[in-house]
């Protein structure tokens, strides 16, 4: 009982919430003391930029100039690059980013445009050639590093972007 009431607290000091007033929806994302950012969604809507070769370059939703919800960027040879989701213009959640010859490149989730928690790097082959961990996008955590046969290549501990402590 003790962790519901909890969580209402935390839900009650930050929150987003949605009205509608004379044909308009606005989203306002606030806290106790002041309000953030305001976004008309009534002007959402589908953008979609492209290269000089006629090649789709971003694609994704914006409301007034803002980048919100899924979004692909691609490569100039019309391959995708990286996808994810924005909130007010930065990146959060989950986010996958992929080499030139489409096999994964990085994965991981951002928050408030940082990188936060596991992020995977791979070679161009797709295999695993580090695993690191952040937090308010800087290296904090347990990283390791492979060769390309998958054996350990080092293991180790970051704090604020510094390797700290033991490496193997």
């Amino acid at each position: 009982m003790h962790k519901f009431f909890s969580f209402i607290l935390i839900f009650q000091f930050f929150f987003a919430s949605c009205e509608k007033r004379t044909g308009t929806k606005m989203c306002v994302v606030e806290n106790k003391k002041e309000i953030l950012k305001k976004i008309d969604l009534t002007n959402q809507k589908q953008e979609q930029t492209f290269f000089s070769n006629g090649k789709t370059k971003t694609y994704g939703m914006i409301s007034n100039n803002v980048k919100i919800g899924y979004r692909k960027f691609f490569y100039k040879n019309g391959n995708l690059k990286s996808q994810g989701t924005y909130k007010l213009n930065k990146k959060n959640k989950w986010w996958e980013e992929f080499n030139p010859n489409q096999t994964i490149k990085s994965k991981g989730r951002y928050s408030n445009d940082k990188k936060e928690g596991l992020w995977i790097f791979y070679n161009s082959l797709g295999e695993i050639i580090k695993e690191e961990n952040y937090h308010n996008g800087h290296k904090n955590g347990i990283y390791i590093e492979y060769y390309n046969s998958k054996k350990i290549k080092e293991k180790g501990s970051y704090i604020n972007d510094l390797k700290d402590g033991w490496i193997v």
